[in-house]
Order: C-alpha cells, then sequence, then structure tokens
C-alpha cells in the first residue's frame, strides 16, 4: 500500500499539485506515511464514577420512583375503592348483571330448541 501512495505522490509532484508537509493524503484520517489516526475512545457514560458508584445511585433513583409509584397506587387504590362502594354505581352493577344473565338464560334455551332440531 505504501508503493501505491509513493507512486501517487510522485505523479502528484509530477502534475505540480505538491503537498505540504504535514498536510493529510488522499483520505481523511490518514497521514502522509499513509498510517491511519485512530480516533480516541468516547468518553465512558458516566463520567469518572465507578460501575460500583453508578449502580447505588440508579438503585437509589429507582428506589425513590418506586416509592412514588406506591404512593399513586395507594391513593388510586383508595378512590377505586370509594368508587364501588358507591350506591350508584353497585345499582348499575346489579343491573348489569341482571341483564346479561338473562340474555344468556335466553341465548342458551334458543341454542338447546337449536341443537335438538338439528339433532333430529
Amino acid at each position: 500500500a505504501s508503493a501505491g501512495d509513493e507512486a501517487a505522490g510522485a505523479k502528484a509532484n509530477e502534475n505540480g499539485e505538491q503537498k505540504k508537509e504535514g498536510e493529510q493524503a488522499d483520505g481523511e484520517g490518514e497521514t502522509k506515511d499513509g498510517d491511519k489516526k485512530e480516533a480516541p475512545p468516547p468518553p465512558p457514560p458516566h463520567g469518572d464514577k465507578t460501575p460500583w458508584q453508578v449502580f447505588t445511585e440508579t438503585l437509589k433513583t429507582e428506589f425513590s420512583a418506586s416509592k412514588e409509584w406506591n404512593e399513586s397506587t395507594k391513593q388510586l387504590g383508595g378512590t377505586i375503592h370509594d368508587f364501588t362502594q358507591n350506591p350508584n354505581v353497585q345499582r348499575a352493577k346489579s343491573a348489569y348483571t341482571k341483564t346479561t344473565d338473562a340474555a344468556a338464560s335466553g341465548a342458551a334455551t334458543v341454542l338447546k330448541t337449536t341443537g335438538k332440531a338439528i339433532g333430529q
């Protein structure tokens, strides 16, 4: 690869396209000798903290979020309990149950008679 670079460099010099020393060659990230410069590694996502410090901080934040979740769930549970104990809701629930039971029993009798007719 370096022989090809030298030949390309010689051609460029012949054509009057001289490059100053320190300028990059054909490809970006390549030096005049054909060596590629490696990009520095990305910084760690948590800075200079150790894995243990990151773990303990994450655990603390999850516990605080969990406490908030539990408190809001308890409040919601209390509200649901109040809602289900409301007399209007209980009446509506019993009416719904009666209606669905009547519809189910009616459908069952129709299916029985239809099944008997098909069987005969």
